[in-house]
């Protein structure tokens, strides 16, 4: 599907990250993360500095339930962008604390699990 956005590879050079970044966009759009990641981390092999790829493997992660990779990768895009002066590092922001968001809330359900467990083993050991 995505194929036919990119009808003709010859048009863009595989050695040029935005291919893989303007496909990976395509990818995000049409909710296939782990192709998107892909893309991303081909983009990325091209472009370290990538502040596109950095965001969309962010985007990716966080839409895989992969928060801390998420963190780490927006946390890098956010930086590039800061550095660079660019404007859509409020985008990165954003996601990133989004990200943050969703890692607490998990935690927070992880140690209320382990207190009700350890409450209720507790409470059978004094039986």
């Amino acid at each position: 599907m995505v194929g036919s956005f990119y009808p003709i590879r010859r048009q863009f050079s595989l050695l040029d990250s935005s291919y893989f970044t303007n496909r990976a966009l395509c990818y995000l759009n049409l909710k296939k993360w782990d192709q998107a990641g892909q893309d991303c981390r081909r983009a990325l092999d091209l472009d370290k500095k990538n502040i596109k790829a950095n965001y969309f493997l962010g985007k990716a992660l966080f839409a895989l339930g992969k928060y801390d990779e998420a963190i780490k990768v927006l946390t890098r895009a956010n930086e590039y962008a800061f550095n660079n002066k660019l404007s859509y590092g409020d985008e990165i922001t954003q996601m990133l604390r989004q990200s943050r968001r969703e890692r607490f809330r998990i935690e927070e359900v992880s140690n209320c699990i382990s207190f009700q467990v350890n409450e209720y083993l507790h409470c059978r050991i004094r039986e």
